[in-house]
């Protein structure tokens, strides 16, 4: 069984279509979920587990301040995208979060 556990503790999108602003996804199973075009500012996904989501279209102007994305499969373009703006320690974890991007390595 492969899992991909997110650990976002914050993540915020601003494209503005359905919005699923300030919800806690925490500690669930969104396997399958679609997000795709949705507005996530402020929705929180600590320990989710995202496999096999879409959440197509939402990954322009994103803020991903203390965000921690140990274990999450991204595409190498969305990371190096990331990586242009990753700042910041996840305070739950407290692994910075170009660390767990793995930005010196791409």
């Amino acid at each position: 069984m492969r899992f991909i556990i997110l650990t976002f503790l914050i993540v915020v999108l601003t494209l503005p279509s359905r919005s699923f602003a300030a919800l806690d996804y925490g500690k669930q199973s969104l396997v399958g979920a679609d997000f795709s075009g949705s507005d996530l500012k402020g929705a929180t996904f600590y320990l989710t587990d995202l496999q096999d989501a879409n959440l197509s279209g939402q990954f322009e102007n994103v803020k991903i301040q203390g965000a921690d994305f140990t274990n999450v499969f991204l595409p190498k373009d969305i990371i190096r995208k990331f990586c242009e703006s990753a700042t910041g320690t996840n305070p739950i974890t407290n692994r910075e979060t170009r660390e767990t991007l793995e930005c010196d390595y791409i």
